[in-house]
């Protein structure tokens, strides 16, 4: 019986800063991903425009190997905006129009 293994069609994608850093040095340290990721885990929705241009995407087998070598993390297979970001940001943007209509307003008034 012949053993194939079929590729693995997951992917993981490793910070680019970090990869460079690979590329570079003898010892980069752990893999970190914290270039492109928030607190909670997800993309900040303030990099999601250019989130491709912070990652590389890695087959599985080469995310293990550089994982069991370095350490590090988060392994991140998937990329999506952070809803808790999100939500933290639209309050910021109410709270400064409002700000800014306050204060409009307060120095219209006065004229």
């Amino acid at each position: 019986m012949q053993n194939t293994q079929e590729p693995s069609l997951l992917q993981f994608f490793v910070s680019r800063q970090w990869l460079n850093k690979f590329n570079t040095f003898s010892e980069p340290g752990p893999i970190t991903n914290n270039d492109f990721l928030c607190q909670h885990g997800g993309v900040p929705p303030s990099k999601a425009s250019f989130v491709d241009d912070l990652v590389i995407a890695l087959p599985q087998p080469v995310w293990e190997y550089l994982y069991q070598r370095f350490g590090g993390g988060p392994a991140v297979n998937h990329l999506y905006i952070c809803p808790t970001c999100q939500v933290e940001l639209e309050q910021l943007e109410r709270r400064r129009k409002e700000e800014l209509d306050t204060f409009v307003k307060v120095k219209t008034s006065k004229l």
